[in-house]
């Protein structure tokens, strides 16, 4: 078995978005275990606030909120990302939306295409704005 650096991901920034809980957390978990500055996102800053304390000790760990169902929410969160750390080296995205539970012959048309937007176009939209802060000369 193969155990990966602790440093592998020293001095990259990482976005991992949807990470407030669950599996997003789990794999911001592993991100700051390998040395990267995790940025933790989702769209409420107490639930994030209650993550970050969890990662606490682990490494260099930040929270932003923003709604990435919503263009606005994406602006924002490029810029602040833009302002605070200049470059995004990963983003790995976790977010998106639940929807109702029912049985899913009874799923509505509507919702269903409501669910499967916010979690395959976002990052279409999120990731677009980051890749223009990219510092020259990085792969």
């Amino acid at each position: 078995m193969r155990i990966m650096s602790t440093e592998l991901l020293d001095g990259r920034t990482c976005l991992m978005t949807g990470s407030s809980r669950g599996i997003g957390l789990g794999v911001a978990r592993a991100l700051t275990n390998h040395g990267g500055t995790v940025i933790l996102h989702g769209r409420e800053e107490k639930t994030l606030r209650s993550a970050l304390a969890s990662l606490k000790g682990l490494g260099a760990t930040h929270i932003l909120a923003a709604d990435l169902s919503d263009h606005d929410g994406i602006e924002r969160l490029e810029a602040e990302i833009a302002r605070c750390f200049g470059t995004l080296h990963v983003l790995i995205q976790s977010a998106g939306i639940l929807g109702l539970k029912v049985p899913l012959a009874e799923y509505p048309a509507e919702v269903w295409g409501e669910v499967t937007w916010s979690t395959t176009a976002t990052p279409k939209g999120c990731d677009q704005p980051f890749i223009l802060h990219k510092d020259a000369g990085e792969r």
